[in-house]
């Protein structure tokens, strides 16, 4: 989140032109909006291209760029005759894998049995036409033909369980001559995962709940019957964290604690009977209590979206909703959403925000307006090495949706190493208050996050 040494102050700016800086007077972003609203209207592209203008919610802005997370394959050398899995991750637009041109989806597994070594290309295309592409050479042995689909992979046992994820191992099945063998996961009767090795850990799972898995060997000659199947059940949680949406939580509780600094209450943080989290600022025996959340696991580069319920443009002008990576030290190593007029209710209620992984003091953010005529709301942001592309929208948009732009912006410095996050960091919600004031209405804020997705 921006903390209050810099962001209370005043928002910080995105200015193209000088890439390692950032300015702070309010003037700067009008005169810039006047320039572009006059550039775009005449059509001078160019000039909006040097201003490095933002159409916001006009409907000629730029589609989301795409991106690829990986491109993998299950087994890498195969032996000839044998099949593997393909999966590649990525996001916005559709993608297509060559030879063959399939048509695939981001984290989901197709077969492919090449006879030879063979180069295969993802290409992932957006509304605007604009490509990615990566490649991935699939070795293929020489060899003679697998003809026997392996046995079935016995003595599968469970060494490991915490609240949130299982690990399971197993004995190998024999790979048969020309054979390569890899094995396909299954909890509750559905596959989940793959693996050439034998063990896996499977995670995204809710505490204190007992799941069925069985493992199925797979080979160029067939698949095996299923192993015998295990039940397992996950941890309970400690007090202080909750389980959502696959992943542990701690709850921040306590007083006198950043950003604020403001009291902390983990009442203020619950998830209801239909899976949504609500996040709340509440008033008790005169003492305003904030609320926060982070994840107890370290998450890296991907897609992160979150379907929120809350009219974000009407926050009281001392609220902010912040949703973020961080792990700093401060002024480092942070990726920010966060909505919020900062003690000022004239200024633009949204803001994205990077900081650097290293140089204190380069960070990178821009700000934008919202009028909304609803609640509904998609924020996400897709991390990569090189990169952050954000998009607020309005509506719930699934992973890779751009329906409804609200504002985008793709920021991909000349050094990413310098100034783009290449740590892996728990990831945070928060509802908090400007420097501890309270709402200037006085009034109780509540937020619901209705989703939360990860690729």
């Amino acid at each position: 989140m921006i903390k209050p040494s810099a962001a209370e102050s005043q928002p910080q700016i995105e200015l193209p032109i000088q890439e390692e800086s950032s300015v702070h007077a309010p003037s700067v972003v009008l005169v810039k909006k006047v320039l572009c609203s006059a550039a775009l209207g005449l059509s001078l592209l160019w000039v909006a291209a040097a201003l490095g203008c933002s159409g916001g919610s006009n409907s000629a802005d730029p589609a989301p760029a795409p991106a690829i997370a990986s491109f993998s394959a299950a087994s890498n050398p195969i032996n000839a005759g044998d099949s593997t899995f393909l999966k590649a991750v990525f996001s916005g637009g559709t993608a297509v894998i060559d030879p063959g041109a399939a048509v695939v989806l981001s984290n989901v597994e197709i077969t492919v049995q090449p006879a030879a070594t063979t180069t295969y290309t993802l290409t992932v295309t957006n509304a605007d036409g604009v490509k990615v592409t990566q490649s991935l050479q699939l070795v293929v042995r020489p060899g003679g033909t697998c003809t026997n689909a392996p046995d079935a992979p016995q003595h599968l046992t469970s060494p490991a369980q915490d609240a949130a994820s299982v690990s399971l191992s197993w004995t190998p099945s024999a790979a048969g001559s020309n054979c390569t063998v890899s094995y396909l996961i299954f909890k509750d009767g559905a596959q989940v995962a793959s693996t050439s090795a034998a063990s896996a850990t499977v995670s995204g799972l809710a505490a204190s709940t007992s799941y069925s898995f069985a493992v199925k060997a797979v080979n160029g000659a067939g698949a095996s019957a299923l192993s015998a199947a295990i039940q397992v059940s996950t941890h309970s949680l400690p007090a202080g964290q909750i389980s959502w949406k696959g992943y542990t939580w701690e709850v921040k509780n306590g007083s006198g604690m950043g950003p604020g600094p403001n009291a902390w209450s983990n009442a203020n943080v619950w998830v209801d009977s239909d899976g949504y989290l609500h996040l709340k600022i509440s008033k008790v025996n005169g003492t305003w209590y904030c609320a926060e959340l982070g994840t107890t696991q370290a998450l890296g580069f991907g897609t992160y979206q979150w379907q929120v319920d809350c009219k974000l443009d009407a926050l009281d002008p001392n609220v902010v909703l912040g949703l973020f990576h961080y792990a700093g030290p401060d002024g480092t190593r942070e990726i920010d959403i966060e909505y919020s007029r900062w003690g000022n209710g004239s200024w633009d209620p949204g803001s994205f925000t990077v900081y650097p992984e290293t140089t204190p003091g380069t960070l990178k953010s821009t700000t934008f307006p919202m009028n909304l005529t609803g609640t509904y709301t998609t924020s996400r942001y897709i991390w990569s090495s090189t990169g952050v592309n954000y998009a607020a929208l309005t509506g719930f948009q699934a992973i890779g949706g751009v329906a409804n732009p609200i504002f985008t912006w793709n920021y991909t410095p000349t050094s990413p190493a310098v100034f783009i996050p290449q740590t892996a960091m728990p990831l945070r919600m928060n509802l908090w208050l400007v420097k501890g004031n309270a709402p200037q209405n006085g009034a109780e804020v509540e937020a619901i996050i209705r989703d939360f997705t990860m690729q």
